[in-house]
């Protein structure tokens, strides 16, 4: 090849078009959740299910036995309610 000359690029075959592929839809983890009771009290410090309550309290029903369960729940002192707590 003379120093003049330049060489020209190689010609590649065209390349076959890649397929567009749309990116899966990540669906979020839902949160691990498990059962509570949320219990408000009338009388901050009253006494019931092995616990002073104060207040707004929620805490997990793993805590309590089935028969602490119940007497929180018909206790007219404290305002009982169903939740789930995110763990």
């Amino acid at each position: 090849m003379a120093k003049n000359e330049q060489k020209e690029p190689e010609q590649k075959a065209p390349e076959q078009e890649a397929e567009v592929v749309a990116p899966k839809e990540v669906k979020a983890a839902k949160p691990k959740t498990v059962p509570g009771i949320r219990v408000v009290t009338k009388v901050d410090g009253f006494r019931r299910g092995g616990r002073a309550w104060t207040g707004a309290t929620i805490v997990p029903c793993a805590a309590f036995t089935a028969q602490q369960l119940t007497d929180i729940a018909a206790e007219p002192m404290l305002m009982v309610s169903d939740c789930e707590i995110e763990v």
